[in-house]
């Protein structure tokens, strides 16, 4: 008697399947209704599907959890931990470090595998001398190429400021001046005398119009180091200002 015996044409199962003449349906229809009949809701031991936390009402992946991990953290941090105020043991600490060099023995095991730490990186360029003194030296040498046309400088106006002074300007006419504006700076009151302190140098006088060759004293004003490296830029504002001033004595 041959296998094709047990089976007839006529009998098949609802899938399409050719099955034996004593049987409902085939093996894989079986196992797919006894998966249906136990799973879910079927299942005897169902509890009405997974918990959902407490204070936010997310769906939990434990049957045993109250909370989900976010309002877990959030409930537990701060004076509500049982570890608040107690510090880990000497031995605890120990237990912990062995564990994780067991684990980080695996980079991959690592939370910031294939991440870039930028605090790190900052803390590397910024706090490292020799990175410094590099970065330094990178920049000045792009700055003597840009700078080896003077245009390029943003202080550049009309390529006069290497231009010498003329015999005119003498120590004379300078002292003239100091003494005409009482010693002071006319811009902050600085007095000589700080100025000599502080920089070891006598009040800069300062050509009002810009120009070295015009050293007439209605264009002359005395200045401390600092304002008078203040006043080369804003050069229109600074004219009308220190025109005005000359003009009122």
């Amino acid at each position: 008697m041959g296998k094709t015996d047990n089976y007839s044409h006529n009998h098949h199962c609802k899938c399409g399947k050719l099955i034996c003449n004593s049987s409902i349906r085939c093996s894989w229809c079986d196992d797919l209704d006894r998966r249906d009949r136990v799973t879910g809701k079927n299942n005897p031991a169902f509890k009405k599907g997974l918990p959902h936390c407490i204070d936010c009402g997310k769906e939990l992946s434990r049957y045993d959890a109250i909370r989900c991990a976010k309002c877990n953290y959030k409930y537990y941090s701060g004076k509500k931990s049982p570890n608040y105020n107690k510090p880990r043991s000497l031995k605890t600490r120990k237990l912990i470090s062995k564990k994780a060099k067991i684990r980080l023995k695996n980079p991959r095991n690592n939370p910031m595998f294939g991440k870039r730490n930028f605090s790190a990186f900052k803390r590397m360029t910024l706090h490292n001398p020799m990175k410094k003194l590099k970065n330094r030296l990178r920049i000045s040498k792009l700055a003597k190429i840009r700078l080896k046309n003077p245009k390029n400088c943003p202080n550049y106006i009309h390529g006069q400021g290497n231009f010498p002074y003329t015999l005119d300007f003498s120590k004379e006419l300078k002292n003239k001046i100091r003494n005409r504006d009482k010693y002071k700076c006319q811009l902050c009151s600085k007095t000589q005398q700080k100025e000599l302190k502080v920089n070891n140098r006598k009040l800069s006088i300062h050509h009002i119009d810009y120009n070295k060759d015009n050293c007439r004293k209605n264009n002359l004003i005395a200045l401390c180091n600092k304002c008078n490296l203040k006043v080369n830029y804003n050069r229109d504002y600074w004219y009308a200002y220190f025109t005005y001033i000359l003009e009122e004595r």
